[in-house]
This record gives structure tokens, C-alpha cells and sequence, in this order.
């Protein structure tokens, strides 16, 4: 059952079970009120009667014997002082009624009433006469008495149906109130109990929908009561929740980033690798100095893929920004570079030439290197005949340019063109197994050379790649 109905259904006992009590307390009080009131005044008026009859009694007694007729006279006199509805009778010891009023007669108001044979007090009851269909009630008071020689009983009878008749109009008018006060609690209850279930309600909506994997649903519950709390609190859990749903998904996304990011970084590095050592193993006339140094470049790219593990690692995963910079000759750097490329360039039957100036950059290698690597390859990617790669000292910097004659980008395309997962042509660039995650790494790379690349491309005649550097004071050896 929903809370909102137990609510309702609770209430509703409660004030259905409240409204009857009261109206049987105060109908039963109005009630026992009206009859012992209606006692009350019956027994002072019973004991004014007594007294009369008695006083009678007495005076005739003194001058002669008490017979039944001189009884029956004086209760015509006490008849004749009696209110509208008061009637009485006098009973002897054999239950004879000497004398009894004349509608009380018709009634037979007192043919129960027995003799009480010794002084007692007053006895009451309550006597119910029926007559065509109506009902009548009466109070009977009656009490024994020894006077002049006489054992007698005196009853005396007061009309009490009207306090009847009004208990009976105030419990059918109750019954019309406690109808309308009952249908108006139930509305009223169905109401408040939704209104109060309301925010309970969108609390299990919310739970449901972060159930369904929508992180960002709230309650936005605002009350100062305690569902307004546990509404703050669930919103609370919710946010945590989010937090580290997302942080679940960036470690998950750094991951996966990291694998395609090393995956297109050992294409280079394992072309490069691969060609000379396709040159020593094909052609037995090498010397043992060039086999030397074709495997020096062998294990020097192998070192150079342990380090950019790492690296790469740090800069995909764990956002690293802050790496060592190595101040280093710019005729070094692109020298290592251009031994590296030859083997992929010989192998797509490009021509590749390279230039460079003497001067002093600062750089981190392996990441700096897998940046132009990456450019040289999307070079050699865009059906170019011919690249150039050159460094440059231009002031106090030292630009770094290659240059090729492929397809060209558009300006269309070059705005996006370092967002992960970009492709230009997606038809070719899946078929050169691309992930378009190269120019990503480059632009971050850049990131952490302060710097970033600059492209100036024509469709149809060739993009030129640039990458500017400050220029550090030349270094020494002693």
C-alpha cells in the first residue's frame, strides 16, 4: 500500500473513531443531564405531594378512623393543584390502588407498582407505554409509608417523553453532521496525504531515474522539515555519486586514450625499427660499422618507445603538464628525426630532405620527437611526392616547418583538425589505419613547449606544418 494511503487510511479512522466518541460523549452527557434534572425536581415535587397527603391524613385521623374514601378525597384536592402531566396513586399493602389519577388509570402508569412494607426512600424508574406506533416515557417515583394506622404506597408519575424526543432529534442531527464531517475529513485527507507523499514521490522519481543512469537528476526539494533534509542529503549522495561515476569514465576514457595514443605512437618508432633492421638482414655486404649504426638507431628507438611509454602514459592518463625540459641543439634534434623517418619514407617512396640551423632549443626529446614524427607520418599520409623538413632561426625563435606537396586541407577542416578522433578523409585515413588521434597528441605536446602549431594549406598543392620555440643561450662545453 502507497504511504500516501496508509496516511489517508490512518487519519481518516483516527477522525471517523474521534467524531463518534465525541458526539456519543456529549449526546450521553446532554441526555443523563436532562434525566437526573427531571429526578431531581420529580422528588422535590413527590415530597411537596407526600408531605400534603400526609397533613391530610393526619387531620382526619384526629377526630375519626382513617377509611379509604377519606384517602381518595384528599388526592382529588392534591389532583386539582397538580401540573399537566404530573399524576399519582396511593397503593394499599394488598396492592390495591385506592386512588389513581384518571389518565394515569387509562395508562396503567402504576399496576407494577408493588408494597414495600417498611419505611424506605424513594424508588425511580423509567416506564416506556406505546400506543399506535408512538412511544411515551414517563418517570415513576414511588416510596412506602405507615401513617394513621395505615401501610400505604405513594407513586407519583412525570411525563418525560419530550426529554427523549430531544435526545432522539440531537443524535439524527449528529448523524447529518458526522456524515458531512466525515465525507469533508476524507477530501480533505486525500488531499493533504498526496500533498504530503508529493515530495516523497519525486525523491523515488529521482532514485529511479540515477538507478536508470541518469546521474544528473535532483530533487530540489526546499523544506525545512525532515523529508526537506533527506531530500538535501539524497541531492548530496547524488552529486558524489556523479562525481565519481565521472571520474570513472575519465579514468576509463584516460585509458583507453592512452592505448590508441601509444598504439599510433609505435607506428613511426616500429617502421623506423623494423627498416633497418630489413637492412641488415637483406643486404650481407654491410659493413660492420654500418650495421653498427643501424643497430644503435634499433636500439635507440627501442629505448625511445620504453621512455615514451611512460611519458605518454603521464600525459594521457594521469594529465601530467609539467615535464623536465631538456635544453638541447636544434641540429641534433632534427637530425635524430630525420633518421628516424627514413626507413618509413623509403618505404612509401617519398622524397625527404631536411635543413636546420645551428641553434639552442629547449625541449622535452622523446615527446617533442613524437611530435614531428607524427606531423612528418600525416605528411606522408596525404599522398605527398616530396617533404621538407627544416629548422629555422627567425630572431629569438627557432621554427621548425615541414613541408610537403600531398592533398592540402581545407579551412574548414583545419579548425578541427586537432580534435581527438578527427579525420579529414575518413575513407583514407582507415585505410592507412589512422584513429585521428595524432594531431590531438601534437597539440598537447605543444601545450607543454608553450607553443602551437601553425598551418598554412592549399587543397590540391600542399600543407606546411609550423611549430616556433624560443631560442635559449648557446651552451658551451669547457
Amino acid at each position: 500500500m502507497k504511504l500516501s494511503l496508509k496516511i489517508f487510511a490512518v487519519t481518516t479512522v483516527v477522525i471517523i473513531v474521534s467524531l463518534s466518541l465525541m458526539g456519543i460523549i456529549l449526546i450521553s452527557g446532554s441526555f443523563d443531564y436532562s434525566v437526573n434534572r427531571a429526578i431531581s425536581n420529580g422528588i422535590s415535587e413527590y415530597n411537596i405531594l407526600l408531605y400534603t397527603l400526609r397533613t391530610g391524613m393526619i387531620s382526619i385521623y384526629e377526630t375519626q378512623a382513617l377509611q379509604d374514601y377519606h384517602i381518595v378525597g384528599i388526592s382529588k384536592q392534591i389532583e386539582l393543584a397538580l401540573p399537566q402531566g404530573s399524576e399519582f396513586a396511593v397503593i394499599d399493602k394488598s396492592n390495591y390502588i385506592i386512588y389513581s389519577s384518571p389518565d394515569a388509570k387509562e395508562k396503567m402508569l402504576f399496576s407494577d407498582i408493588f408494597y414495600i412494607t417498611s419505611e424506605s426512600p424513594i424508588y425511580y424508574n423509567v416506564k416506556k407505554l406505546e400506543d399506535n406506533g408512538h412511544n411515551s416515557y414517563y418517570l415513576i417515583l414511588s416510596s412506602s409509608m405507615d401513617e394513621c394506622g395505615r401501610n400505604l404506597v405513594f407513586a407519583k408519575s412525570i411525563d418525560i417523553t419530550s426529554i427523549f424526543e430531544e435526545n432522539y432529534r440531537m443524535r439524527y442531527r449528529f448523524t447529518i453532521l458526522y456524515v458531512i464531517m466525515t465525507l469533508i475529513s476524507i477530501t480533505v485527507m486525500l488531499i493533504l496525504s498526496g500533498y504530503i507523499t508529493r515530495p516523497l514521490k519525486r525523491l523515488a522519481k529521482s532514485a529511479n531515474s540515477i538507478s536508470r543512469g541518469r546521474y544528473n537528476m535532483r530533487t530540489n526539494i526546499d523544506s525545512g522539515d525532515e523529508i526537506g533534509k533527506l531530500s538535501k542529503n539524497f541531492d548530496h549522495m547524488a552529486d558524489k555519486i556523479q562525481e565519481t561515476i565521472n571520474e570513472l569514465e575519465r579514468n576509463a576514457a584516460q585509458k583507453e586514450a592512452f592505448v590508441a595514443n601509444f598504439a599510433h605512437e609505435l607506428k613511426t618508432p616500429l617502421t623506423s625499427v623494423i627498416g633497418y633492421a630489413d637492412m641488415i638482414y637483406q643486404n650481407e655486404n654491410m659493413t660492420n660499422e654500418e650495421i653498427k649504426t643501424c643497430a644503435g638507431y634499433i636500439l635507440s628507438e627501442g629505448m625511445r618507445l620504453e621512455s615514451l611509454s611512460l611519458k605518454l602514459l603521464e600525459l594521457t592518463v594521469l594529465e601530467k603538464q609539467d615535464f623536465m625540459l631538456e635544453r638541447m641543439n636544434a641540429v641534433d634534434v632534427i637530425n635524430d628525426i630525420a633518421d628516424t623517418i627514413k626507413p618509413l619514407m623509403m618505404k612509401k617512396d617519398i622524397s625527404f630532405a631536411y635543413t636546420s640551423e645551428q641553434a639552442y632549443i629547449s625541449v622535452e626529446i622523446d615527446l617533442f620527437k613524437t611530435l614531428v614524427l607524427n606531423l612528418l607520418d600525416n605528411a606522408s599520409k596525404a599522398g605527398s611526392k616530396n617533404i621538407i623538413l627544416t629548422g629555422k632561426k627567425c630572431d629569438e625563435s627557432y621554427v621548425i616547418s615541414i613541408k610537403d606537396d600531398g592533398c592540402g586541407i581545407s579551412k574548414e577542416h583545419i579548425e578541427r583538425i586537432t580534435e581527438p578522433f578527427y579525420m579529414v578523409d575518413k575513407s583514407r585515413s582507415r585505410k592507412q589505419n589512422g584513429a585521428g588521434l595524432g594531431l590531438s597528441i601534437a597539440a598537447r605536446i605543444c601545450e607543454i613547449h608553450d607553443t602551437k602549431l601553425v598551418y598554412d594549406s592549399e587543397e590540391g598543392k600542399g600543407t606546411t606544418v609550423s611549430v616556433s620555440l624560443n631560442v635559449v643561450e648557446d651552451y658551451y662545453e669547457e
